[in-house]
């Protein structure tokens, strides 16, 4: 009717509501949904006052229970004078059809989702392209990355022109010009690293390179593996370096340090052979002076025992210094300075048997710990050779160390089986060494302690090391090993 009232309603409304025709009137008809009620009362109240078409989706209460959605549309019908007579409307069955838009809605913004996060991720792989491009660019190392099982290269950086003298464009159509390019004796070794499978770890290589020019360089060459997003190695990239000029410093400082040691070894000699030359002066003036293939086993006055002492002494710091060439003045193990030290007492063969035995666990000496060191050492053997175990057959000596708690070496020289001990009523060299020098030689907190039991005389000398080094194993006791 005009005033929006139901007269007719065909029985479809009651077979799907199961409820009475009257009940179709909107917009106050129970079965309505309460959600929807209030946007389509607006548009119907609209639509009858203004005498336009009306159209609303709302929900319906199915006689199930069950809501689904409806499409009504509805328009005026006007007699000859214009005013409305009757609205003929429909209200269709819509909820498939919305089910679809609805999901048609979700997929399209799935897709518009992805389509920007697409060109964001595109956008953020050309910066961070282009920020490596420009890293390369700027870096004075070649950057270089190559497929993993092929060794195609797939980038490497400007600076290889610079210090391989080769075109990149070139080395990318030919990648085996990085191969022939390396010196024939390391070309071997190079291409055994790189062959590497594609997981491995990072591995760190120096070869080096022949220019077009004939002009070697030398590389330093770190690869690593290049994992994807689910961790399986895809590429494998590197760092090579230019080293050359820091081989050249080495070199020279090598030579510099060989020349060094090689002057110190010659003032040590001249300095012997002046001691030497001096004390024949003085001998032969007081007609004390033996031949000279005497001297070194010669017994006589204090002017021959001097000699003779100086001339030891200088030795065991040559034999010192020589062990700390061999590591370029970066120190030295305890075993191997004890070893120097009384090295003139132990055996020169291997069916002798040795009346000194020394041993114990791995440690490291500063070079001024280990000069000090061999000279105390080799100032304990002298004494015992003259007066304690080393002076008589049976007699013998035991060099033991230990670490503590706090991580101090304990190094013990006891002598056993010589001549009954007493205290000394006179301090000689050895004695002032042990007691006044060589704890400052050893460092803080380090300490040396003389015992004179009748037993055998017993020196205790306590050092921290600078730090440690691993060893497989302690070092085993021994004098001729």
């Amino acid at each position: 009717r005009p005033d929006g009232s139901v007269d007719y309603v065909n029985p479809r409304f009651t077979e799907f509501t199961g409820r009475p025709a009257h009940e179709a009137s909107l917009p106050g008809s129970p079965v309505l949904h309460p959600d929807d009620s209030p946007s389509v009362r607006t548009a119907w109240v609209s639509a009858l006052a203004a005498g336009r078409a009306f159209a609303a989706e709302y929900r319906m209460r199915g006689a199930d229970g069950s809501w689904r959605w409806f499409a009504a549309r509805a328009l005026p019908a006007r007699g000859p004078e214009g005013a409305v007579r009757r609205w003929i409307g429909a209200a269709t069955d819509v909820t498939d059809l919305i089910a679809a838009r609805e999901a048609l809605q979700i997929q399209v913004l799935a897709e518009a989702n992805a389509r920007a996060e697409a060109v964001a991720n595109a956008n953020l792989l050309a910066v961070s392209e282009e920020r490596f491009r420009r890293f390369g660019s700027a870096s004075p190392d070649v950057l270089w990355i190559t497929e993993a099982t092929s060794n195609r290269i797939e980038y490497v950086s400007p600076a290889f022109e610079r210090i391989w003298g080769a075109s990149t464009s070139v080395l990318m159509a030919d990648p085996a010009l990085w191969t022939r390019m390396i010196h024939p004796e390391d070309r071997q070794r190079a291409e055994q690293a790189r062959a590497a499978t594609p997981g491995a770890d990072s591995t760190e290589l120096e070869y080096r390179v022949i220019r077009g020019n004939g002009q070697e360089r030398w590389i330093r060459d770190r690869a690593f593996p290049i994992a994807d997003a689910t961790g399986k190695p895809y590429a494998r990239g590197g760092i090579a370096r230019d080293v050359t000029e820091a081989k050249a410093a080495e070199a020279r400082q090598r030579l510099l340090i060989g020349e060094l040691n090689h002057r110190v070894k010659n003032t040590l000699a001249t300095v012997h052979s002046l001691s030497l030359q001096t004390a024949r002066g003085h001998m032969a003036a007081a007609s004390l002076a033996p031949a000279p293939r005497e001297a070194a086993g010669v017994a006589g006055g204090p002017l021959v025992r001097f000699v003779l002492d100086l001339q030891a002494r200088i030795m065991a710091l040559s034999r010192t210094h020589d062990l700390l060439t061999a590591t370029t003045w970066q120190g030295a193990t305890l075993r191997e300075t004890v070893r120097s030290a009384l090295n003139p007492w132990l055996p020169g063969r291997a069916e002798e048997t040795s009346r000194i035995t020394f041993g114990g666990p791995g440690a490291w000496l500063a070079p001024k710990q280990a000069l000090g060191l061999a000279l105390a050492l080799h100032e304990l053997a002298t004494n015992a050779a003259k007066h304690g175990g080393l002076s008589v057959a049976e007699g013998r000596v035991s060099v033991r160390w230990k670490r503590r708690d706090d991580g101090a070496v304990r190094l013990c020289w006891q002598e056993i089986g010589g001549p009954a001990v007493t205290p000394p009523t006179r301090r000689g060299f050895g004695t002032r060494l042990l007691e006044r020098g060589l704890a400052g030689e050893l460092g803080n907190g380090a300490t040396v302690f003389l015992d004179y039991p009748p037993t055998g005389f017993i020196a205790r000398i306590d050092f921290m090391p600078p730090f440690d080094v691993v060893h497989d194993h302690a070092e085993q006791e021994g004098s001729a090993a």
